[in-house]
């Protein structure tokens, strides 16, 4: 069986080496680019998460890939957003006066009252058994910014937040407020969970 292509999204945000890092332990196929045929030709694409959204808007025109990247998402590539990555997917953000996000997922994001940094508990208000293995483990967040979930949608809360999300998922996109990568033991085994052990690659194709 070959191993999976999971292709890094390149849009000048962020420091990807221990995404990188986390990523090299599950023997995937890993590739950095903002290439439409690399894109295209990946099984799983991941939106990394630190940095701005104008800036993270604006290089991703500029690499001419905002529209395709959004068509691709829609078409039913399996997606993951982490951080800034998940909050791009949304419609819009405080952050941003001037830029659109991708729009795959539905609401803004908003400017929260006091910087979230460092080590929370999120927990599942939903039956979903795979999510609930997170409940009540801790995971880094450093975020600014955050969605509000109003309409009961999200899979997963900032305990601390509620009921600003931590995980949410729609099809085959699945957005991450806090870094696994960051988050040692517990975002190992989130991701791991995610891409082999749940077969959420093989799952939305």
């Amino acid at each position: 069986m070959r191993n999976n292509k999971i292709v890094i999204v390149d849009y000048g945000v962020g420091n990807m080496a221990s995404l990188i890092n986390l990523l090299s332990k599950f023997e995937f196929e890993i590739t950095i680019s903002n290439k439409k045929n690399v894109l295209k030709n990946a099984d799983c694409i991941i939106l990394p998460g630190v940095g701005n959204f104008t800036e993270a808007i604006k290089n991703l025109k500029k690499n001419k890939i905002f529209l395709y990247l959004k068509k691709l998402i829609l078409s039913g590539k399996p997606t993951i957003g982490i951080c800034l990555g998940m909050q791009i997917l949304f419609q819009s953000s405080e952050e941003s006066e001037d830029e659109i996000g991708l729009g795959v997922l539905s609401g803004k994001i908003i400017k929260l009252k006091k910087k979230n940094i460092g080590w929370f508990k999120i927990f599942s208000k939903k039956k979903n058994q795979y999510f609930k293995k997170s409940n009540n483990k801790l995971f880094y967040f450093n975020h600014s910014y955050g969605f509000k979930d109003v309409k009961n949608s999200c899979e997963s809360y900032i305990k601390d937040l509620y009921p600003y999300l931590a995980i949410v998922k729609n099809k085959n996109v699945l957005g991450i407020q806090f870094h696994p990568e960051k988050s040692q033991y517990e975002g190992e085994i989130f991701l791991k969970n995610i891409l082999l052990d749940n077969n959420f690659i093989k799952n939305v194709h």
